[in-house]
């Protein structure tokens, strides 16, 4: 809803602190911002270079979204954050990455065409852009931007209890309102 603050969460799937907010914190969120209607939510890939297979994972998991909708999205994401500890090191995921697809009855030649044609590669060049801009600085990183605005109102970096996300939502709405 563009009406709605935003809460940009820039994530890394490689990245065990963003598996543990995933895992401890974002069911929270979702269930006082985003089902109340008080704020979307929206996940954007930050990959962190030294992690080495955040980009793998993002892109898995957006080409699962691409075929699958939020469904396919949704279900590649937690399986990958689940298994991160599997994956995470290996020399190459992709494997994992296809049986997960497979496991979320996703079209397999798309899945595989999605990942060899390196076709979310673009949304994902532009999520580590716009976290750039916004100043993350590394994962997990929310981001709250009220409508219409170009500034962020708040940031934080890790996980925060949910009183900190109460407050940056506070501030971003107050900042919507002064504006």
């Amino acid at each position: 809803d563009p009406a709605l603050p935003t809460i940009h969460e820039f994530v890394d799937f490689a990245c065990p602190k963003c598996r543990d907010v995933f895992e401890t914190k974002l069911d929270s969120v979702k269930t006082a911002f985003v089902a109340t209607g008080r704020a979307n939510l929206v996940v954007r890939a930050y990959p962190i270079p030294r992690l080495m297979r955040g980009m793998h994972a993002s892109e898995a998991v957006f080409c699962a979204g691409a075929i699958g909708g939020r469904d396919g999205f949704e279900f590649l994401q937690q399986r990958l954050y689940l298994t991160q500890p599997e994956w995470r090191f290996l020399r190459d995921p992709t494997p994992a990455f296809r049986q997960a697809a497979n496991d979320a009855d996703l079209d397999a030649g798309a899945f595989e065409e999605c990942l060899a044609r390196d076709v979310t590669a673009p949304l994902m060049i532009a999520d580590t852009r716009l976290g750039a801009t916004l100043g993350a600085g590394g994962t997990p990183t929310f981001v709250f931007v009220g409508p219409d605005a170009e500034e962020p109102a708040d940031l934080f970096y890790g996980s925060e209890p949910m009183t900190r996300f109460e407050a940056a939502l506070t501030r971003t709405l107050t900042s919507t309102e002064s504006e």
